[in-house]
């Protein structure tokens, strides 16, 4: 009885290692790849390698990312048992500051996973960091000024150069104390809030934008009460 159930076993067992391997099979080296900390504005490039461990041919359908910031290309759409290929992916950290996590998602004719997913994931450095990243006046009186300061840090790797700021309505002022920031130099921005008599409530932005190679635009919200 014991001999009856070992060979049942064993047959079972290469029964179930044959069905695996029958028909396609995609298998990536990696399925998440972190890239770690980069500096907002930098482009991330990496390639997925995969092969077809099976013994028919692979067929990739097609490759999604979860948003338009990661861009993807499969090397190729048809894989022979034992052939290699790459999905090339590469995302763009302009928009992102932060923790993120890109997810991606190739189809293919493998029956056991028709949907393979991949991961992109690491932490944008904002190239400028302002603090506090928004203002809030509180309640002031009507037709009482009040000013407060915002500090600007280069986080990049080399010098920045800061556009005088401009505002998104009359109420508020702002004027920078140095345009010019060497690599992990700080600046101060003062901001004036002016309210206007008759509003109850303001809202608006600072803008400044930062000019050169690595051209974008800060926004600040800056918010009040009036009392």
């Amino acid at each position: 009885m014991f001999l009856f159930r070992t060979v049942v076993l064993i047959l079972g067992l290469a029964l179930v290692a044959a069905t695996a391997c029958a028909g396609p099979s995609l298998v990536f080296e990696e399925k998440t790849y972190d890239f770690g900390q980069v500096t907002q504005g930098k482009s991330i490039e990496h390639a997925f390698v995969f092969s077809n461990r099976g013994d028919q041919p692979l067929s990739i359908k097609r490759v999604r990312s979860s948003c338009g910031c990661t861009a993807v290309l499969a090397s190729t759409r048809e894989l022979q048992p034992g052939e290699s290929g790459e999905i090339k992916a590469t995302f763009n950290s302009t928009q992102f500051r932060g923790p993120v996590s890109k997810q991606i998602s190739v189809y293919s004719n493998d029956l056991q996973q028709s949907v393979a997913r991949l991961t992109l994931k690491g932490v944008v450095k904002e190239l400028v960091k302002i603090t506090p990243a928004q203002l809030n006046f509180g309640a002031i009186p009507p037709g009482q000024q009040s000013t407060l300061d915002v500090k600007l840090l280069n986080q990049s790797s080399g010098p920045l150069v800061l556009d005088q700021p401009t505002t998104t309505a009359a109420e508020i002022s702002a004027s920078l104390e140095t345009q010019a920031l060497a690599a992990g130099e700080q600046t101060s921005l003062q901001v004036r809030f002016q309210p206007n008599p008759d509003q109850v409530r303001f809202s608006g932005y600072v803008i400044i934008t930062v000019a050169g190679e690595q051209a974008r635009e800060l926004r600040i919200p800056v918010y009040a009460m009036l009392k």
